[in-house]
This record gives structure tokens, sequence and C-alpha cells, in this order.
């Protein structure tokens, strides 16, 4: 399990650098127009799959720009894809956001499912 967090300031003073460093044209282009929130719990689960990546496939070189978010129909994150030859279904994510800070959340599962 891995726990990121990014102040929404951060992205206030640097959304453009942290959308063109972390983030593909896909992503950027379906975060254009949305809220420095969106961005930031982004952002702050891409650094939570970084981390968790370290642990979970090492020797994997693995950047935030390494893995490709995607929006389930619900409105939830998903992973699209991933470095490596782990299944995007093998992570489950979750973002969080209070009025100051965004969390991202990302957790390795069993064969099954469980975590």
């Amino acid at each position: 399990m891995s726990l990121a967090r990014v102040p929404l300031a951060d992205v206030a003073r640097d959304r453009a650098a942290i959308l063109r460093q972390s983030f593909d044209v896909g992503e950027q282009a379906d975060l254009e127009g949305r809220p420095d929130r969106t961005v930031a719990g982004r952002l702050a689960l891409k650094r939570a799959l970084v981390d968790l990546w370290v642990r979970l496939a090492p020797g994997v070189p693995a950047a935030a720009r390494d893995f490709i978010l995607s929006r389930e129909a619900s409105g939830a994150p998903g992973l699209r894809s991933v470095p490596g030859s782990i299944a995007p279904g093998q992570v489950r994510v979750s973002i969080s956001h209070s009025p100051d800070l965004a969390v991202g959340l990302a957790v390795a599962t069993q064969p099954g499912g469980a975590p």
C-alpha cells in the first residue's frame, strides 16, 4: 500500500509544468478545464503508484508519466496502463480531496482481488 499527498496550492502554482511532466497527451486533454483538485488528486495517485512500484516491481523503472490513468463511468479513477508486466487490474486505486489537499492511494491485490 502506498499513500501520497499533494497540496492544491502546488498545482495552482505550477499546473502547466505538472501536466507536462507527469501526464501524457491524452490525460492532459482529459484534465483540460478540470479543477486544480482533480489534477492534484491524479498527481497524488501517480506518486503513490511510483512509490508502490518500487516494492511491487523491483528493477522496473517507473515515473509518474508511466502510469496512465482513466476515469471510470462512476467518476472513480482507474488504471489504463502501468510499466512492466503487472496487470493494471492487480492494483486498486483511490483519490480523496479536502479543501487544501489531495490524497492518492494505491494498493496491490492478490490473485482473486484481495488486498
